[in-house]
């Protein structure tokens, strides 16, 4: 497999417009040269990489941790291939595949952009803008199908676990994203039963005075 060049010429700094995506990114690679080259690569180009993985477990536990991303993988993994791997994140991440045009010819998920190689240096990171808009667009839809009571209840949600258990808000808006995705709940009726439970414990607590 051919990966980047690290020293192609004319390639520019990735600036980026949403600062989102690109800050949870995973590479995930059997070989260990190439993990290393690609993630040397994105780090010179200014996109941070949370993790360089070899496996399709620890690929999936990185994404769960952060609730969402895009993973940049190649064919086979060290416990599963990108087919099983763009299954289990179906509804968690953008892969960008990276394998030969027959392996290609596998995937038609919605999840997964197909680079063939040789892979430029431009062709990674205009795959990687295109990912970023993919997910800001998911991510809007999700929205635009809330109601603003429903957006209300994750919002309380979100403040009782800041309270009670003493994390910032990104955190709980993690624990929220991992929690929804493990259980297969929606994120308000997740809330709904968060804010359930801890009214219960409240209730309990003031009965036993």
């Amino acid at each position: 497999m051919l990966l980047p060049n690290m020293g192609e010429a004319g390639s520019k700094r990735y600036t980026g417009t949403g600062g989102v995506t690109l800050n949870r990114i995973v590479v995930s690679f059997l070989n260990e040269s190439h993990r290393s080259k690609v993630c040397r690569m994105l780090q010179s180009e200014g996109v941070k990489v949370r993790s360089c993985c070899r496996s399709g477990a620890e690929t999936i536990r990185e994404i769960m941790n952060m609730g969402s991303g895009i993973v940049i993988c190649g064919y086979k993994l060290a416990d599963m291939t990108a087919l099983e791997l763009a299954f289990e994140l179906k509804d968690a991440a953008f892969l960008l595949l990276i394998a030969q045009p027959l392996q290609l010819d596998f995937f038609d998920q919605e999840n997964v952009y197909k680079l063939p190689p040789p892979v430029s240096r431009n062709d990674m990171m205009t795959a990687l803008e295109n990912l970023q808009q993919m997910e800001e667009i998911r991510y809007r839809a999700t929205i635009l199908r809330r109601s603003p009571e429903d957006e209300l209840v994750i919002e309380k949600a979100k403040a009782l676990l800041m309270e009670k258990e003493q994390v910032s808000e990104e955190e709980a808006h993690q624990f929220l994203q991992r929690r929804s995705m493990s259980s297969g709940l929606r994120k308000t009726e997740l809330a709904r039963r968060i804010i359930g439970s801890y009214e219960k414990n409240e209730e309990d607590a003031y009965a036993s005075q």
